[in-house]
């Protein structure tokens, strides 16, 4: 099922909802997943890795017509993984992105894209990466806002932040990662948008990003939301 070229599919889910047999899951991982999997220290953490890399061999299973533990991948220099070029890794690409239970997947059929979420909680770290990471005036409007506003307002910029360095191909974790990323705006032929999302079950609030660098003025967004997570309009914010 090949994306349309200046489509890109978002996939926003509840991994306890929809991947609830782990048996199942664990029986459709490759080697190297398992053997990432067994080095987690936390069974928690353990079991939603184990969902996440399942749902996501589901949905590339889908798209390519395949059976999940028949999707196979390349290890790049970041870390990521990719499609095996012998399953049209040219015609199709994702991007994903976990935080907690909640799993955010983006797939598209052109180049350089990423995608990003956060759930929205408070640490005492923020002065110090957003000072590291943040552009000198995403830093002072973070500092001029209201404490109430503060911690939504990091992670709207550090999803942003992370969606943009997945699209140019980098992560945090790359050399060239810059330390003080300019704004969307000023990148050419980048477009970035953010929404936010609940999970009512837990009372957390997500913050998304998704960043693509085709040239096209911005990808025409198609949803799947799991029904145990609540979105206001999934409309693209500047």
């Amino acid at each position: 099922m090949p994306i349309p070229h200046g489509e890109l599919w978002l996939d926003l889910l509840d991994l306890s909802r929809e991947v609830p047999d782990l048996r199942w899951a664990w029986s459709v991982l490759d080697a190297r997943e398992r053997q990432r999997a067994a080095r987690l220290v936390y069974p928690l953490d353990r079991d939603r890795f184990i969902g996440r890399r399942a749902a996501l061999r589901r949905r590339l299973g889908t798209l390519l017509g395949l059976p999940p533990q028949e999707i196979y991948y390349d290890q790049g220099t970041s870390g990521r993984p990719s499609l095996s070029s012998r399953q049209h890794s040219d015609t199709l690409r994702f991007s994903i992105s976990s935080a907690g239970s909640v799993a955010l997947f983006g797939f598209g059929g052109g180049e350089g894209f990423g995608v990003d979420v956060e759930c929205e909680l408070p640490f005492p770290e923020l002065t110090q990466v957003a000072a590291q990471w943040l552009s000198p005036a995403e830093q002072l409007t973070l500092a001029q806002a209201s404490p109430g506003n503060r911690t939504a307002l990091f992670f709207f910029y550090w999803t942003g932040l992370e969606a943009r360095l997945k699209a140019s191909g980098l992560g945090l974790a790359a050399p060239q990662a810059r330390p003080e990323p300019q704004s969307a705006g000023s990148e050419p032929h980048l477009w970035q948008g953010h929404w936010e999302a609940g999970q009512p079950s837990t009372g957390l609030t997500f913050r998304l990003a998704a960043a693509t660098s085709d040239p096209a003025p911005g990808p025409l967004i198609r949803w799947t939301v799991s029904d145990t997570l609540q979105t206001g309009p999934l409309t693209q914010q500047a």
